[in-house]
């Protein structure tokens, strides 16, 4: 057909996916708090590349600037460009578990961004006014945080499918 888009798929990413994937269905049982922090990194880093991946569907004009120009887009930018499409309640189909319904995922990625610095700083920073963390609670803040991150990645890369496909469709009819 003339006119439509096919995008090449990335089987390298999809590998990349699904080794964190696997690694992070285990981070409940992990007593390593900085593995626990690798995991972290790599849910945030997949959350970021599907917000782009969107975005760039979208055509959001401050994306697309910030990627003509090969800039770095922080997560804090990312979710400022996507707040009013993430707004809205969101539902994705699971084959086993029924539909998973997300009132506002905006809301959910900036608290988990939140815990997310919290516990990435917590291991060596602290307050003037309080007493340094112990480990046993930063060890439990991260295991929630990887668990809570884990379960926002497998949402986001359903729901970046489900919107990828429409995406395409909006393109194929031009």
């Amino acid at each position: 057909m003339e006119g439509k888009v096919n995008l090449p798929k990335n089987t390298n990413k999809g590998t990349s996916y699904q080794l964190v994937l696997s690694k992070m269905k285990s981070c409940a049982d992990s007593d390593d708090i900085f593995h626990l922090i690798g995991l972290i990194a790599a849910c945030e880093s997949i959350m970021s590349d599907r917000l782009s991946a969107f975005l760039g569907g979208t055509k959001n004009e401050k994306h697309k600037q910030a990627m003509e120009k090969n800039k770095f887009i922080s997560f804090s930018d990312l979710l400022k460009y996507s707040k009013k499409l993430l707004k809205g309640k969101i539902e994705i189909k699971q084959k086993v578990g029924g539909i998973i319904t997300i009132e506002n995922l905006h809301s959910e990625l900036k608290a988990w961004i939140k815990k997310r610095n919290q516990v990435i700083h917590a291991v060596c920073k602290s307050s003037n006014t309080e007493s340094h963390k112990d480990l046993e609670s930063m060890l439990s803040e991260a295991k929630s945080t990887c668990i809570a991150g884990h379960r926002l990645v497998k949402l986001l890369l359903k729901w970046s499918k489900k919107t990828k496909a429409q995406h395409k469709k909006l393109l194929n009819s031009k």
